[in-house]
């Protein structure tokens, strides 16, 4: 009897626990309630946007509605995202009571919320203010306060006319819009005031610009000016390099840009009419300033902000500044660089010049020229194999930086990867025969025309990745180190081998770790401080000068480029070939018109592709070792090697359409492409050209002309 008493007393004991475990609320319940609120705020709100954008008249009395909705938008956005960080840290761990269904659950609230940041996404796009409508808004406002002060100024002037004559000089600063002593008609000042509001409005938010000389326009459509003359930029977004503008006398139309200088309008406060000038001061903040707010507030977390709250990668990593650049911007590419760029006149080139004493293009001695060697990667932590992730590539992407801004093109270095050592990065691997690819040459040069402390080389270590359960691809930063190219003093950098330190974040943050378990805080002393700095991710890098022989090579390449040592000789002649077709053979330097010549577009197209530039190089290689001691020497020889190498190798590649495509970090891809090239390489190009089994693309001799105004040209 006692031990079924015992027994009776540990199952309502063991009740009365369970009971209270599960009157607690559990975590994914209560966030499920969280979000639950938030529909029912988010959901009234999108009904009510949709109304007011049926509904929008374009009046007045309805931007504070417009103004109200949008801050209710960022509000929403501002608990949407809250919350989505929290649903991401939730764990099983947490909850009180094991669930079967946790991740399902989880799944499920971050479904909704994500709903509920595209409602606000679309919401707020519907919101974006037009700028036609707020100029007219602006003016309109501007208009009725004046005609006010203008109806005011009649009755106090009909009272007393004399009053009117003894204050003229109380009214020096409004007398622009009060000129009516003379009895004028009021409608035709009205409309004259109309107009000249029209000509000054939003003049003290235009840039303007100083004009450099005299321009008489040949079309009706051009603005004439004359030397000194001061005119307001209104659209400077045309490619052809001429700009809208306007000049003190409310005319409009089309100038050349070269001629203007921009001024600096801070500075200039009293060139903007003063009452024009008081006005916009007290106009609400609204037009595009506002707009960027409201995107920046609804923007959604990015990939790498998911992959961090799901813990798959380290916390220092980022989405690639580099890498990004590369995708979003063809100037990042080194095809726009190895072309010539037009001086600021679009009359002749500031690196390309030609000497016609010795007939030849003139080398170009820049503030730096150096030569660097990127040796291994150390201590540089992994994803998280449960995150989902694929590795395709380790790289590292290049350029020159400033603390400010990528100066150069980007250069990539493809990385070794080895499983036994998965926190090492080695570069350069030896082949047993043949040449090395160029995308793991880790031999580059660097030049740029600058002398200054901040001028660095930019290291960002980089994957390239895919997720297994959406097959979505894109490239993170796995941390970022410079070099310095001065000293304090203003000196060059020594040649040497330096040791680099990995950052966390992107080039434009400072004092994030890479991974705080491997550099986090230990106890004092000698000896972990010794251990916490042999665990810091690093770099080494040699940097080295050039010897004389090629530093005469690397004076024909542009002022500023960052490549692979093997590019340089290639490049080189390709700057001496563009200087024959464009300075010498040319009847007349300021000619733009387009010159049909393939050498000058097919390389261009080349040098981005590291396996087509192998081709190259395996070809010019074999000829060059059987040339005569006498034709290696003789520069002109090399130089119509190098355009009949280019055209019999190359350009059957580019022209072919069966090439598969280039895709980074597909090892089938890769290998696929290889042995396509390596099958033209074996033939002749008569004897490819004329097989009836290969496809070509269609005949484009727009893409065999090289065109002297192109953008590449006039960056």
């Amino acid at each position: 009897r006692g031990h079924l008493s015992s027994v009776s007393e540990k199952s309502a004991i063991r009740e009365d626990f369970m009971s209270r475990l599960r009157s607690q609320t559990s975590p994914i319940t209560q966030v499920r309630a969280d979000v639950d609120g938030l529909v029912s705020k988010v959901e009234p709100l999108h009904l009510e946007c949709e109304q007011y954008v049926q509904n929008r008249s374009g009046e007045q009395e309805n931007l504070e509605k417009e103004k109200e909705l949008r801050q209710r938008c960022v509000q929403c956005n501002q608990m949407v995202n809250d919350k989505l960080q929290q649903v991401y840290r939730l764990t099983q761990d947490g909850e009180p009571v094991p669930l079967a269904d946790f991740n399902d659950r989880k799944k499920q609230e971050i479904r909704r919320l994500n709903r509920l940041q595209e409602m606000l996404s679309k919401m707020s796009m519907k919101l974006q203010p037009d700028p036609v409508e707020e100029t007219y808004f602006k003016k309109q406002k501007l208009l009725a306060g004046r005609r006010d002060r203008k109806l005011a100024g009649k009755v106090t002037g009909d009272d007393d006319e004399d009053e009117d004559d003894d204050d003229d000089d109380s009214v020096t600063e409004g007398s622009f819009f009060e000129e009516d002593s003379d009895g004028e008609d009021d409608e035709g000042a009205a409309s004259f005031r109309e107009s000249e509001l029209d000509s000054t409005m939003g003049h003290s938010e235009l840039p303007q610009a100083e004009c450099l000389a005299d321009f008489f326009g040949e079309q009706d459509e051009d603005l004439n000016f004359e030397k000194g003359d001061v005119v307001y930029l209104i659209d400077t977004g045309r490619e052809d390099g001429w700009w809208m503008a306007e000049n003190s006398e409310g005319q409009q139309g089309l100038v050349p840009s070269n001629y203007l200088k921009l001024l600096d309008t801070e500075h200039k406060p009293s060139e903007a009419p003063p009452v024009a000038e008081s006005r916009s001061r007290s106009l609400s903040p609204r037009g595009k300033e506002l707009w960027d707010k409201v995107k920046a507030a609804v923007r959604q977390p990015s990939l790498a902000d998911v992959l961090l709250g799901m813990g798959a990668i380290p916390s220092g990593f980022r989405t690639s500044t580099l890498g990004s650049l590369v995708s979003e911007a063809s100037s990042a590419l080194t095809s726009s660089w190895v072309v010539p760029k037009l001086s600021s006149s679009h009359l002749a080139f500031r690196d390309l010049h030609w000497d016609y004493a010795l007939n030849k293009l003139c080398s170009r001695a820049v503030a730096v020229t150096r030569g660097f060697s990127i040796l291994g990667a150390y201590n540089i932590p992994n994803v998280n194999k449960a995150g989902g992730l694929t590795v395709l590539s380790h790289h590292v992407r290049v350029a020159v930086f400033n603390k400010q801004e990528v100066l150069s093109n980007v250069h990539t270095v493809r990385a070794v990867w080895i499983t036994k050592e998965p926190k090492t990065w080695k570069f350069a691997p030896k082949v047993q025969q043949g040449l090395p690819p160029s995308a793991f040459d880790a031999d580059c040069v660097v030049r740029i025309n600058a002398m200054s402390t901040d001028i660095m080389i930019l290291f960002e270590l980089c994957i390239s990745y895919r997720r297994e359960t959406t097959g979505e691809e894109g490239e993170l930063s796995c941390g970022w180190a410079t070099l310095p190219l001065f000293e304090a003093d203003g000196k060059p950098v020594i040649s040497r081998t330096l040791e680099l330190k990995v950052n966390g974040g992107t080039p434009y943050e400072s004092g994030i770790e890479l991974d705080p378990a491997l550099t986090g805080k230990a106890s004092g002393g000698r000896f972990p401080s010794l251990l916490r700095s042999s665990r810091t991710p690093r770099l080494y890098v040699k940097l080295q000068y050039l010897r004389r022989n090629v530093m005469e090579i690397c004076n024909m390449l542009p002022d500023v480029i960052v490549t692979s040592a093997n590019y340089v000789p290639f490049i080189s002649y390709y700057r001496q070939v563009m200087a024959d077709e464009l300075l010498r053979d040319r009847a007349d330097e300021q000619d733009a018109s387009p010159i049909c010549s393939p050498v000058l577009t097919i390389f261009s197209q080349a040098v981005d592709e590291p396996d087509i530039m192998d081709a190259l190089r395996e070809k010019w290689s074999e000829e060059h070792k059987a040339l005569r001691r006498s034709f290696k020497k003789n520069k002109g020889h090399l130089k119509a090697m190098f355009k009949r190498i280019l055209l019999e190798t190359v350009y059957p590649l580019v022209a072919c359409s069966q090439l598969p495509t280039a895709v980074w970090g597909d090892e089938n891809q890769e290998q696929e492409r290889y042995a396509f090239i390596q099958s033209v390489k074996s033939r002749s190009a008569l004897d490819w050209f004329s097989d009836s089994e290969m496809c070509h693309k269609p005949l484009n001799t727009a893409e065999l002309t090289f065109a002297v105004l192109s953008d590449y040209c006039v960056t």
